[in-house]
C-alpha cells in the first residue's frame, strides 16, 4: 500500500470521526435542550368564567356577624396552564382537572388548614363543590355554585354536622381597573 493511500485513509477515518463527534454533540446538546414532557395540560375552559375579581358580599348566614361582609375574591389562570389560583383574605386555592378520578379538585390553603374538596363539573349553571378532607376534623361541607350571568354568581356554603352552618354569598365582577390614579 502506497504512503499517499494511508494518509487518504486515515484522512477518511478522521473526517468520519469528526462527523460521528459533531452528530454525537448535536444530539447530546438537544438532549438538554428538551426539557422533560410533563403531565397532560387539563382543559380549564369549564371554570375560566371564574378568572377576574368579584366583589363578594354575605346575603345569608347562621353568623349574624358575617351578614354584609365583602369579600374580595381574585381569580387567575396559572401561565402553564395546569391551575387557577383563588386568593381571598381568608386563604389561597387552587383548581384543576384530575383525569386519572375524572373530577375537579379544589385544593384549599389557609386559616390555619387545608382541604381538598371535588366536583364532577357544571350541570347547567351548578356547580357543586364537595368537601373530602379538612385538616383539623373541620367539618365536611358542601358548596354550591350559581352562575347567574356572565358577570355575577352566588356561592351557597353549607355544613349539615355536626352543627348546622350556612352563608350564601352573592358575587359580582368588580369592573376592570383603568390603571390611572
Amino acid at each position: 500500500m502506497k504512503l499517499t493511500s494511508i494518509v487518504r485513509a486515515g484522512a477518511r477515518a478522521t473526517s468520519v470521526s469528526g462527523a460521528a463527534i459533531v452528530l454525537a454533540v448535536s444530539v447530546s446538546g438537544a438532549a438538554l435542550a428538551q426539557t422533560p414532557a410533563g403531565p397532560p395540560k387539563p382543559d380549564l375552559s369549564p371554570m375560566l368564567f371564574f378568572v377576574g375579581s368579584w366583589n363578594c358580599t354575605t346575603t345569608q348566614s347562621t353568623a349574624p356577624t358575617r351578614m354584609g361582609t365583602l369579600t374580595k375574591l381574585t381569580i387567575t389562570a396559572d401561565p402553564r396552564g395546569y391551575w387557577l389560583t383563588q386568593t381571598t383574605d381568608r386563604g389561597v386555592s387552587y383548581i384543576t382537572w384530575d383525569a386519572k378520578k375524572n373530577v375537579w379538585a379544589f385544593i384549599g390553603i389557609g386559616a390555619g388548614g387545608y382541604g381538598v374538596s371535588t366536583s364532577p363539573g357544571w350541570t347547567g349553571n351548578t356547580l357543586v363543590v364537595t368537601d373530602q378532607y379538612n385538616s383539623g376534623d373541620d367539618p365536611i361541607a358542601t358548596v354550591t355554585f350559581t352562575r347567574d350571568s356572565d358577570t355575577a354568581f352566588d356561592i351557597v356554603y353549607s355544613v349539615a354536622t355536626p352543627q348546622p352552618v350556612s352563608e350564601t354569598n352573592s358575587c359580582m365582577k368588580a369592573a376592570p381597573s383603568t390603571g390611572s390614579t
